[in-house]
């Protein structure tokens, strides 16, 4: 999976599948969110691999609600039902990164997601690049 800053002039969040024919096909996440990461795993448990992203956060001093959503497997191009979230939750922070995984081990993936409070004080190194 490819997650740019589109809005900023890169390209649309995409990523590549390989068919049954043993070709890659690209497809193109249809969103106006700014994507930062994501996982496929599945999480519904159907037996179809699920898209799990993580978006918004601080951009060009510019804050957008950080949001965690899952869309479903489906069999068929474009792979995932982008047409509504099986899952959204809102987070207090933004997400900069997520793992899935069964912790607890009780056969249920578990999502894990890195946060940052970027609206205080967020430094990359250098202080004339805080926001």
């Amino acid at each position: 999976m490819t997650f740019g800053d589109h809005k900023q002039g890169g390209t649309k969040p995409h990523m590549f599948v390989q068919t049954t024919a043993g070709k890659f096909e690209e497809v193109v996440i249809p969103t106006s969110k700014w994507l930062r990461n994501g996982r496929v795993a599945n999480i519904t448990l159907d037996a179809r691999p699920d898209l799990i992203v993580v978006e918004g956060g601080k951009r060009s001093r510019k804050y957008f609600q950080p949001f965690l959503h899952i869309y479903k497997g489906i069999n068929h191009s474009p792979y995932f039902d982008f047409s509504r979230p099986y899952y959204t939750r809102k987070l207090p922070n933004a997400a900069y990164d997520l793992e899935v995984l069964d912790v607890n081990q009780d056969s249920n993936l578990d999502i894990y997601i890195s946060q940052a409070n970027e609206s205080s004080g967020y430094c990359s190194g250098k202080r004339s690049m805080c926001y």
